[in-house]
């Protein structure tokens, strides 16, 4: 008999210990789980503020006057701003070119800010149109470029290496790297056309413009037009 109480004893205190056991692990899963939730929400919040990142001090978003008195884009001279439809606004070129100087950039002309509905929608970087002969310095300015966002950024889920005239001989539009962080793409592009070259780099946040375009008089007025024509098209057809 007091051989049998042994054993139920022992059997309850084993059963008591996985049952703490268990306990504990499910404790330290949902510990590790409630960690990895963590990281996953920094990263995602460290994502999203790059993602609203559009050049130096500048959010995508931001207004044609708050990019013109931005310290990236400002000191320029002050533009009229359209409320609707298309703009744009270049850096002036004491900045762009010191930009150009403390990178060693070769054929960089204009960095631009693109709106459309006054919402800042993209900036890009483009060289001048040349001939083949400065082709080099465009390919040296694209790879000092693509250095600098992946420093920034990390590595671009595309890139080619070692860029020769006979690649862009054979695609006149050769996308060089590209990069993705949220809703923002970044894009650097060797461009071709007959027997000039040029490169874009262009950082586009596909979440913006956030507005609904309100057409303006002149386009309600050629939709007028447009619709006048289809009309006068379909009562004298058949």
């Amino acid at each position: 008999m007091k051989k049998v109480l042994l054993c139920i004893v022992v059997v309850l205190a084993s059963c008591g210990g996985a049952t703490n056991n268990a306990a504990k692990d499910a404790e330290h899963k949902a510990y590790l789980d409630s960690l990895r939730r963590d990281s996953i929400s920094k990263v995602q919040a460290i994502e999203d503020t790059l993602a609203l990142i559009a050049w130096g001090d500048t959010r995508f978003g931001m207004s044609k006057q708050e990019v013109m008195e931005s310290r990236a884009f400002g000191g320029g001279q002050k533009e009229t701003v359209s409320e609707s439809g298309w703009d744009s606004f270049r850096m002036n070129s004491e900045k762009r070119f010191e930009f150009e100087r403390q990178n060693g950039l070769r054929e960089l002309m204009y960095i631009t800010a693109h709106f459309e509905e006054n919402e800042l929608f993209k900036v890009s970087l483009e060289s001048l149109e040349r001939n083949a002969s400065y082709l080099d310095d465009m390919i040296h300015d694209c790879n000092v470029l693509i250095d600098r966002l992946t420093k920034r950024y990390g590595e671009p889920y595309k890139r080619m290496e070692d860029v020769s005239i006979i690649d862009i001989g054979e695609n006149p539009t050769l996308h060089i790297a590209s990069f993705s962080i949220g809703r923002k793409s970044i894009l650097v592009t060797l461009l071709r056309k007959e027997h000039t070259y040029k490169y874009e780099v262009n950082i586009a946040n596909f979440s913006f413009p956030k507005k609904k375009h309100k057409p303006t008089k002149e386009e309600i007025e050629i939709m007028k037009q447009e619709d006048a024509l289809r009309n006068e098209v379909r009562e004298n057809s058949f």
